[in-house]
């Protein structure tokens, strides 16, 4: 999409919110998402935040309406190449899958060492993409 262009989404159905007092207490269960961000910015993965960090998360939501608050999915862990490519190293590994209409198109993957991860897998974070091959 060239960079001039402007896209428009439809505004989601209204749906009942979390009752604030339940996402403060359920941190290591939760993620806090800022719809209209990127590369990993705006993302907080609860179960690797203090509730220090977590509560000043919280406090951060400026825009109501533009955040989302979803349950924590543990990623992947599979053995990969460290930096050097001689040794593995536990990874935590993210799956992207594209479809084209009704047909499955292909997948990628997105890796960040365990000892380095806080939860956010995304390449502008140090995460290391790579190509599925599939035979």
């Amino acid at each position: 999409m060239p960079a001039s262009s402007t896209t428009t989404f439809p505004s989601p159905p209204s749906c009942p919110t979390s009752p604030p007092e339940r996402v403060r207490a359920g941190r290591a269960d939760l993620v806090l998402k800022r719809g209209m961000s990127n590369q990993g910015k705006h993302v907080f993965v609860g179960r690797y935040l203090t509730d220090d960090e977590w509560s000043a998360a919280l406090e951060s939501v400026d825009t109501p309406g533009d955040w989302i608050v979803q349950a924590y999915c543990p990623p992947d862990r599979l053995y990969a190449p460290d930096d050097t490519g001689t040794a593995p190293v536990e990874h935590e590994a993210i799956w992207g899958v594209f479809g084209f209409g009704q047909t499955y198109g292909g997948a990628f993957g997105r890796l960040m060492p365990c000892d380095q991860s806080r939860g956010v897998i995304n390449s502008a974070r140090g995460a290391k993409e790579c190509a599925i091959f599939e035979v």
